[in-house]
């Protein structure tokens, strides 16, 4: 169990900066943000030592309940009113001494560093943090936050995975997609041969399929994957060292590109998703939107998983399908599972 301040798990966006003052975006009721956007490390005491830090999920979080957003601990912004000169003036508020700003967090397992028998004259050497997103919150320069990186895991049928093949007249009625004279890869075969390329303390940062002569098929097979692996300490913050790996099934190649620009702290790699299964899943997920899918050229299919450091945006997993009109873009989760259907047309 964790103890925190309730402001930095609240979902209520708010606006403003540390000069003109924060105020709510919009009107908004506080609740707790989603177990999978938190997290909690231990066992560093600075920003230099995050590598080291135990990262733990939470179950289950709790928040006062005569708690209201931090903008409103002085004055109820969602009755101000703007005068000629464009300043706020807003209703004060009798809570502004009692903000009963607390929260507890549940923690899924114990941390580690506070098992029975650690030594009291380790001193200071604990320090637990709240990694959260910061959409709504980043000039909230009151709060401590560091974001982390959910780890991806596979998980669903794996009969359908292996079994069934989509490399049908149905999704490939041309034979591009799958021409049985381009050898290709699965996803996890690949990185397992990219792995062998780079150091082992590298993190997998960025996978993607289908640009330049890389082809995706129904299946999840592809003639090249591009992976990118991010060395932790590489560089000084908030620049990311990376190594780059083109994986095809006759050759292998290395090189590093210039460093990156960290969107946060990672706290975790990624892990490479069953190409396979996200295909299929991602194909269906097409059909039940009415969307029909028939390759008509090697590329009209692609599949991107990135680190949530890399862009800040909570949209990390995509599988694209091309048609004529324009492009369908379907949103994975962490476990490759469809979560959401865009389009795009062919202007955009």
């Amino acid at each position: 169990m964790v103890v925190t301040a309730a402001h930095c798990v609240d979902t209520c966006d708010f606006c403003g900066d540390s000069n003109e003052g924060f105020y709510l975006c919009e009107p908004c009721e506080a609740h707790p943000r989603s177990t999978r956007e938190i997290y909690v490390a231990a066992g560093f005491r600075t920003l230099d030592e995050v590598w080291q830090a135990e990262v733990v999920p939470v179950s289950d979080i709790f928040m006062h309940e005569a708690y209201r957003s931090f903008p409103d601990w002085n004055f109820d912004y969602s009755s101000c009113e703007v005068d000629d000169e464009g300043h706020l003036h807003c209703r004060g508020l009798a809570l502004a001494a009692k903000p009963h700003d607390l929260a507890v967090l549940l923690l899924e397992a114990p941390v580690r560093g506070l098992a029975p028998g650690m030594p009291p004259s380790s001193g200071p050497w604990l320090f637990l943090i709240l990694l959260l997103l910061l959409r709504g919150h980043r000039n909230a320069s009151f709060a401590l936050v560091f974001v982390a990186a959910v780890a991806s895991t596979g998980c669903g049928s794996d009969g359908d995975a292996n079994d069934v093949t989509f490399c049908t007249e149905k999704y490939d009625p041309l034979g591009v997609g799958c021409d049985v004279d381009v050898e290709r890869l699965d996803l996890r075969t690949a990185e397992a041969r990219a792995r062998d390329e780079v150091p082992a303390e590298a993190w997998l940062w960025e996978i993607t399929s289908g640009y330049g002569a890389g082809h995706l098929d129904p299946d999840g097979d592809s003639d090249r994957w591009y992976l990118t692996y991010y060395l932790p300490g590489g560089a000084e913050l908030p620049e990311g060292a990376v190594i780059a790996v083109t994986v095809s099934p006759t050759e292998i190649d290395v090189w590093e590109p210039p460093n990156i620009d960290l969107a946060c702290i990672p706290a975790h790699p990624i892990t490479s998703l069953d190409s396979r299964r996200a295909v299929h899943d991602a194909i269906k997920h097409l059909g039940q939107a009415g969307v029909s899918v028939q390759i008509r050229d090697a590329g009209d299919l692609h599949l991107v998983q990135r680190h949530r450091c890399m862009y800040g945006s909570s949209i990390l997993n995509i599988i694209s399908y091309r048609d004529i009109e324009g492009y369908h873009y379907v949103s994975l989760d962490e476990d490759g599972e469809p979560v959401e259907l865009r389009y795009s047309n062919a202007e955009n």
